[in-house]
């Protein structure tokens, strides 16, 4: 399987060597391809919705504690703390970080959330004038 030679960088030998093993298993290779996914889903700069939505889930997925997490990992033939150390390693060395525009995505998406679950005319109003104040950001009706 290729890995781009930057990701495995990051990641560290003792993890890029179990990557490159060609020992393992079609399943384990499967697993280990989720895991990259979210490592590159959280290191991705992209200012589109997407990538910072995609951004944000993987970092949630890293950083909770769930069993989705945890089984992915034994799966991959990982130990899960040895994937979250690294995952927060990264987040503090500052090489996963957000753009101001991703956060605006994420701060977009929150508020999004918070309109759709108002009962309220008066509520709407508000929080849909909040999301018209965040700048720089082009919803898709915006980009016809």
């Amino acid at each position: 399987m290729n890995y781009s030679l930057n990701l495995l960088k990051i990641l560290g030998i003792n993890i890029s060597r179990e990557l490159i093993d060609g020992q393992r298993t079609p399943e384990e290779r499967l697993f280990q391809a989720i895991i990259l996914q979210a490592f590159e889903d959280a290191l991705n700069m992209g200012q589109h919705k997407h990538d910072a939505y995609a951004k944000q889930d993987s970092y949630n997925w890293f950083t909770n504690d769930t069993k989705n997490f945890n089984n992915v990992c034994w799966c991959a033939s990982f130990e899960p703390e040895i994937i979250r150390s690294k995952f927060n390693e990264l987040i503090s060395k500052k090489i996963i970080k957000y753009t101001s525009i991703q956060l605006k995505w994420l701060r977009y998406r929150w508020l999004y959330k918070q309109y759709r679950a108002c009962n309220s005319f008066k509520e709407r109003k508000k929080i849909l004038k909040e999301i018209k104040s965040i700048s720089g950001l082009k919803t898709p009706k915006e980009n016809k």
